[in-house]
């Protein structure tokens, strides 16, 4: 299984948004071998001295940050390290494109970058 790299939102004000629907840069799961269920997760997002925790809708250090196959079916990471189901009986060679949405915290004291990581993990069915 691997992913095409990383994605750069670039500069979000807070209450912003930005999706990597509408950017057109999704990030590809490729199936190597055999089937897989697909579970993806996210980490906060950290800066230096403060994180941002998900959340069900911006608020304060707060974000709404979401996952989706097809860029109009929206789920929320609505907790950190908590795995989500993203899509199950995959057969190689397919591949699945995983886009991202965040929504930004409506306030903040901490306007230095922020970033997160998104896991995903492939298994058996």
């Amino acid at each position: 299984m691997v992913t095409d790299g990383l994605i750069d939102f670039n500069y979000l004000a807070v209450g912003g948004s930005a999706d990597t629907f509408v950017l057109s840069d999704p990030e590809t799961v490729s199936i190597d071998s055999g089937t897989a269920n697909l579970i993806v997760k996210s980490a906060p997002f950290i800066g230096v001295g403060n994180t941002w925790v998900l959340g069900a809708a911006p608020s304060t250090d707060q974000v709404l940050w979401q996952f989706s196959k097809d860029g109009s079916a929206w789920t929320d990471f609505a907790v950190a390290y908590s795995e989500y189901t993203f899509d199950t009986n995959v057969v190689s060679p397919a591949t699945r494109n995983l886009y991202l949405r965040l929504y930004m915290p409506s306030l903040t004291d901490s306007y230095i970058s922020h970033s997160s990581v998104v896991t995903i993990v492939a298994s058996s069915p």
